[in-house]
């Protein structure tokens, strides 16, 4: 997604998983004193925007949540994996509360799926309504919180709350069989908007576009 919107992207590897299409079996986490080496090359020559994803360890997240400190107005896009769709997990538990305390009040933009949404507060929309409730819960300072609703029955929906205002993104439903990596492939699609120079709620709207063209492609 990142290239297709004309954007360059450098990496910081947190963890390399064993998965298949249906099943995952293994996460094998960066070392923390690796990561932390990494981003410190990364910091002479600071990227637009950040894109988080999948973390693994709260040794990581310590890391990355130090590192973000140091640079208080690098915007954030942060797609808070906690769980694979084959049930591996993907962040540890006993992280949660860390990421709910340092990293979600960092982000500029959080984009939970319904799973992640009931795992960070216990429970899970079941309505349009529910999950603007959840946006509003979750959604700290003036950053944006996208709650996305592609799990609902229906045409999917996704809600945007900024703190002053609730917008939908509202898309028929492409029929296709589910893909991988849509959850990781909007927020960099996001991302790769924000460094174009969009404002939030646009880069929100023109990587859900992104999004379904890939799928439909």
């Amino acid at each position: 997604m990142i290239a297709r919107a004309g954007v360059a992207a450098r990496t910081a590897i947190t963890a390399l998983t064993v998965q298949g299409v249906t099943s995952g079996q293994a996460v094998y986490a960066t070392p923390r004193d690796v990561l932390r080496d990494i981003l410190k090359q990364h910091s002479q020559n600071l990227p637009s925007v950040v894109k988080i994803g999948m973390i693994a360890t709260r040794d990581n997240l310590e890391v990355i949540c130090d590192f973000l400190e140091r640079y208080p107005k690098l915007p954030v896009v942060l797609d808070p994996v906690l769980r694979a769709t084959s049930g591996l997990q993907l962040l540890e538990m006993s992280a949660i509360p860390l990421l709910k305390e340092r990293l979600l009040p960092r982000a500029t933009i959080v984009t939970p799926n319904l799973d992640e949404v009931e795992m960070l507060l216990g429970k899970r929309p079941a309505t349009v309504s529910e999950m603007e409730t959840a946006a509003r819960e979750l959604q700290r300072g003036t950053q944006v919180m996208m709650v996305k609703g592609g799990h609902l029955q229906g045409d999917p929906v996704d809600v945007i709350w900024d703190g002053t205002q609730m917008n939908h993104l509202s898309s028929p439903r492409i029929g296709t069989t589910s893909p991988r990596g849509t959850g990781c492939r909007l927020a960099s699609g996001i991302a790769a908007q924000m460094a174009l120079g969009k404002s939030a709620i646009q880069a929100c709207a023109e990587g859900k576009q992104m999004l379904l063209q890939w799928i439909r492609y």
